[in-house]
């Protein structure tokens, strides 16, 4: 399923500096991070930064690739980086959030603490055990 689903988003990408494109290889990087596919997480990445968003300054798309790499660091178990990316992304918070801001500290307060008790979770188990724990 899946893969189905990459490949029907892939189908729909011109790989032009654009919104759509822009939006479509952020759902391709999750679904890749889902599959703990890192190669093609990382071949994403460098075409949004390289490609799609290269004169791009929008907070939104600054914050979802910092975030997409703090879970990956979550998912490989290193430590380390994902303390980094967590500062990053705590002063990354794009302003059209801040009606959020308080589910968005939660969340980050959430990943402080998975990282500080290195929790090894799967993806989807990532995903919910942060959901739980920003309540």
């Amino acid at each position: 399923m899946i893969e189905q689903s990459i490949i029907d988003f892939e189908s729909k990408i011109s790989f032009t500096p654009s919104e759509k494109d822009a939006i479509m290889l952020i759902n391709i990087a999750n679904l890749h991070l889902i599959n703990k596919d890192y190669t093609r997480f990382e071949d994403i990445l460098v075409s949004l930064k390289t490609q799609i968003l290269i004169n791009n300054e929008d907070q939104f798309y600054d914050y979802y690739l910092t975030n997409l790499e703090l879970i990956k660091s979550l998912l490989q178990h290193d430590w380390l980086l994902a303390e980094k990316l967590l500062a990053e992304l705590k002063n990354k918070l794009p302003e059209f959030h801040k009606k959020n801001i308080k589910k968005m500290k939660n969340r980050i307060i959430a990943l402080e603490k998975m990282i500080a008790a290195q929790i090894m979770l799967d993806p989807l188990l990532l995903d919910q055990w942060v959901y739980d724990h920003s309540a």
